[in-house]
């Protein structure tokens, strides 16, 4: 390598450590390891202290980084989005934890049954499948007493046979 080509790479190098030193509350964890890899091997082994431990510093930040997992995205979408994901893991596991049944999972979050039912019905059509079938359950037999009528097991048979000689 020539020396004017060690100069430009030299140059790279330490314009890399700017950026990733400026701008790296910006830059996804793969990028600050992206950044000092190259800055690194742009730099060579004839370094100056002042370099080196800009270098350093930057190794400490990319370690941090991965040491704690710091999600790739910072802004991963709009307020909407993360809300509408979060309420869906929230009714997924409240589905899961009541075996399907959409009154305890309503109870759970606080909701009621209806309100549940339509939140699955037009935000979380995905979660439909996580509810136990819906269970139609029957009608009373026996009628009540309504418009002035007794009920059918205690109407007179001659009432009957008036209403069907009309």
């Amino acid at each position: 390598m020539s020396l004017k080509q060690l100069a430009i790479s030299q140059l790279s190098g330490k314009v890399l450590l700017t950026i990733l030193e400026e701008v790296k509350n910006f830059l996804s964890p793969n990028e600050i390891g992206s950044f000092y890899q190259e800055a690194d091997s742009k730099l060579g082994d004839q370094l100056s202290l002042e370099i080196m431990e800009r270098l350093r510093s930057s190794a400490r930040l990319a370690m941090a980084n991965v040491a704690t997992g710091k999600s790739e995205n910072l802004i991963p979408g709009s307020f909407e989005q993360e809300v509408h994901k979060r309420e869906s893991e929230l009714i997924r596991i409240a589905l899961e934890k009541a075996g399907g049944s959409v009154t305890r999972a309503a109870r759970m979050l606080g909701l009621t049954h209806q309100g549940l039912c339509y939140i699955l019905n037009h935000r979380h059509k995905d979660l439909l499948g996580a509810r136990a079938p819906i269970r139609v359950r029957r009608k009373s037999i026996i009628k009540n007493a309504d418009a002035g009528h007794l009920p059918i097991a205690q109407e007179p048979e001659s009432w009957v046979v008036h209403q069907f000689e009309k």
